[in-house]
C-alpha cells in the first residue's frame, strides 16, 4: 500500500487550488442560539442578523456565484419544529433561516444549525 503525504496540493499550473470533482464541501455553516442570539460557531460567516422571532440572516464572507445557486440545510434543537432556509431577501452573500413550531408560529430556539453548499464566486 502506498502513502501520499502533502502539505499543499495545487493544480497542474502550479499555483491554482485543486478543484474538487464529484465532491461538494460546505462553503458556509453556522451554529446559533436564537434565544440569546449568540453565535456558537461558524465558517465563512461575516455576521448574523436577528430579523425577528425565529428568523435570522447569515451574511457570508465570500459570496456564492449566483443567488439561489446553492443549497441550504437547516436544523434546530426542537426536532418537531419546521426549520428551513428563509427565501426572502436572499442575495449571493445573504441567506436567511427560520424556525416555526407545529402551529406555524415563529419561535426562538437555543440550538440551530445551517450548512450551505454551492459554488463560491
Amino acid at each position: 500500500m502506498s502513502t501520499i503525504k502533502a502539505d499543499t496540493i495545487v493544480a497542474s499550473d502550479g499555483t491554482s487550488p485543486v478543484t474538487l470533482t464529484k465532491q461538494n464541501a460546505a462553503k458556509a455553516w453556522l451554529q446559533v442560539n436564537m434565544s440569546s442570539f449568540s453565535t456558537t460557531a461558524s465558517f465563512n460567516t461575516a455576521s448574523v442578523t436577528d430579523v425577528g422571532t425565529g428568523r435570522l440572516e447569515m451574511n457570508t464572507v465570500n459570496a456564492f456565484s449566483a443567488t439561489h445557486e446553492w443549497s441550504a440545510q437547516c436544523t434546530s434543537s426542537a426536532s418537531s419544529y419546521n426549520t428551513s432556509y428563509f427565501p426572502d431577501n436572499v442575495t449571493t452573500s445573504k441567506i436567511g433561516m427560520r424556525v416555526r413550531n407545529d402551529a406555524l408560529n415563529y419561535v426562538d430556539t437555543s440550538y440551530n444549525m445551517m450548512t450551505v453548499t454551492g459554488d463560491l464566486a
